[in-house]
């Protein structure tokens, strides 16, 4: 499988948001994938927008577009693929959703993308604990934007 070719299938652009976040999309980009490359065995959950203002300056429209992304689109695409590995049978499936420090603390300028990031932390730890009879495992890599590289992370695994 060439890198290049499953990136050009699960890239979108920037400003084509509504091709991030809607159910269809998520079933239509598994359709693709799995007919290239076979069954889903795992999902790097990655799609995520930043944006800046202070608490009192930030708007309805931002907060829309960061939590479409960034919890909306991230819970369907995790949602479609998990019932995707389910109905395939896969065994020793893995969802790793991406989340961020600032999901674990709240900062000034941040304030939507700190909660979005939140709610990825505990939707992935929801998945995982719903998903373990089933063999299935949720992790979650938490980034921080000084150091650029995994600093802390939660998984929980299958029980059995």
């Amino acid at each position: 499988m060439d890198s290049s070719t499953l990136t050009a299938i699960v890239t979108s652009p920037y400003d084509d948001v509504d091709s991030l976040i809607s159910p269809a999309a998520a079933n239509a980009l598994i359709a693709t994938a799995s007919a290239r490359f076979g069954p889903i065995t795992t999902l790097f959950n990655n799609a995520a927008i930043f944006d800046m203002a202070p608490l009192l300056e930030s708007d309805e429209a931002m907060y829309d577009k960061l939590f479409s992304v960034n919890v909306k689109g991230a819970f369907f695409v995790m949602q479609k693929v998990l019932a995707h590995m389910v109905a395939a049978q896969t065994q020793g499936a893995s969802v790793i959703n991406m989340a961020s420090q600032a999901g674990r603390r709240g900062e000034a300028l941040v304030s939507h993308y700190c909660a979005s990031k939140a709610a990825i932390i505990s939707y992935t730890q929801s998945a995982a604990l719903a998903m373990a009879p089933r063999s299935c495992e949720a992790g979650l890599p938490c980034t921080s934007r000084t150091t650029r590289r995994t600093t802390a992370s939660t998984r929980i695994a299958n029980p059995r």
